[in-house]
């Protein structure tokens, strides 16, 4: 059944929608044939660009031309990539943070730098509360360890968005387990005296 999900611009356009890499299909009559073809693009802006040939040849039989490449983000554009952004949060905390404390979120964001490759994501804005709860779990330590990362992981997130890199901040969204809690508050219990 999942095969057989279809959406539209409309719909992907949404606040909630989860952003893919799934290549668009066109589907429309041309010369008097029907037909639904993939456009092999990703985008919306770029699967009409490919549809505008087709239109412009009056066949679907054309060619589809080589994508072009994406544009360059310029310096001061509102999209940064992960290492960019991460880079320069760790200059700023360089300045105001303990050498141990700036060690603890160069190590964290190495791993979110290496986590993001995975993932295939190379700018700031493509990472989503699933993602975030994706990452946390590939930690594998204790839940208040997890806790604590989580905790390093938020100021970073604030950081991008303050800077205006991203409209929102993942990490927010996603609650820390019951369970977790539970584990940093006896921890808390058990050193009060």
């Amino acid at each position: 059944m999942f095969g057989r999900l279809r959406s539209g611009e409309f719909e992907e356009r949404k606040k909630n929608w989860k952003r893919c890499t799934c290549r668009i299909f066109a589907s429309g009559t041309l010369a008097r044939r029907f037909l639904r073809r993939d456009t092999g693009r990703p985008t919306w802006e770029q699967a009409r660009a490919v549809v505008a040939h087709w239109e412009r040849a009056g066949s679907w039989d054309e060619e589809i031309p080589a994508p072009q490449p994406p544009p360059a983000v310029e310096p001061n554009g509102k999209r940064i990539t992960i290492e960019r952004a991460t880079k320069a949060f760790l200059a700023e905390l360089r300045e105001t943070a303990a050498f141990a404390t700036h060690k603890k979120y160069r190590l964290l964001l190495k791993r979110f730098e290496e986590f993001s490759d995975r993932l295939g994501y190379v700018m700031t804005d493509q990472w989503e509360p699933a993602d975030v709860r994706q990452f946390r779990s590939a930690w594998g330590v204790s839940p208040a360890t997890a806790v604590r990362r989580m905790a390093m992981l938020k100021p970073f997130f604030e950081y991008c968005l303050t800077s205006e890199w991203i409209m929102r901040n993942p990490p927010l969204a996603v609650s820390v387990p019951w369970k977790r809690a539970e584990a940093r508050n006896s921890q808390a219990a058990r050193r009060s005296p």
